[in-house]
């Protein structure tokens, strides 16, 4: 009998010191059809718009990434933003990917973690207009691979460091810090260099941000 109230003391104080889920969603959109809220526009290499139940981001043109800022306020906290993401490639031999830009101040400062159809991911940042690679191409087992096939994509971005999430697998955690300046995030499709080049569309549902 002893023995029993121990165990069940031992299991009271293991969920009692489970930490519960901090993260308040402050934006979402299932991105299904035009709420009027995304840009809806196109160029000689680039279109956005909705597509039988997704909002997506075609490019065609190599080594080109397109995103969408997500039509909510700018950030200046600790935030946590998801999608769901397909890569569907013209040619399915050849590379494409669906990203996350996330950390974006302007065009030349922001930081992008991409899903490649091959099953690699990559994280990279652009300052000042500069690109440098934080995470080169990694493979991982935990991305769905090949062209049509959907990916939930997740980046945590806390005060001092980023974790990337795919299908529900932690990725790692990585030393980029939270700008100091306001910020947005989106979806975005990129298509390889021209070696493996192939155009891209994007197919993106169920987008949301919420405050860590």
């Amino acid at each position: 009998m002893k023995y029993l109230f121990y165990l069940t003391f031992v299991i009271f104080l293991s969920v009692s010191s489970c930490k519960k889920e901090t993260s308040t969603i402050v934006f979402q959109d299932t991105l299904v059809s035009n709420d009027q809220l995304w840009p809806i526009d196109s160029s000689s290499t680039e279109i956005r718009q909705y597509y039988q139940g997704h909002y997506s981001i075609r490019v065609d043109s190599p080594e080109i990434i397109d995103y969408s800022l997500a039509p909510y306020s700018t950030i200046n906290f600790p935030y946590t933003v998801q999608v769901d993401g397909i890569a569907e490639l013209d040619d399915p031999s050849q590379w494409g990917a669906i990203a996350i830009v996330f950390n974006y101040a302007d065009h030349n400062d922001y930081d992008v973690a991409e899903i490649w159809a091959n099953g690699t991911y990559r994280i990279w940042t652009r300052i000042n207009g500069n690109i440098s690679t934080l995470v080169n191409f990694t493979y991982s087992a935990d991305i769905n691979t090949g062209s049509g096939t959907k990916n939930t994509v997740k980046v945590i971005q806390n005060q001092s460091a980023m974790q990337l999430v795919i299908n529900g697998f932690s990725m790692g955690t990585f030393n980029l810090a939270l700008p100091s300046s306001l910020v947005q995030t989106g979806p975005a499709t990129a298509t390889a260099g021209s070696q493996d080049y192939t155009p891209v569309t994007g197919l993106f549902n169920n987008f949301s941000i919420a405050k860590n």
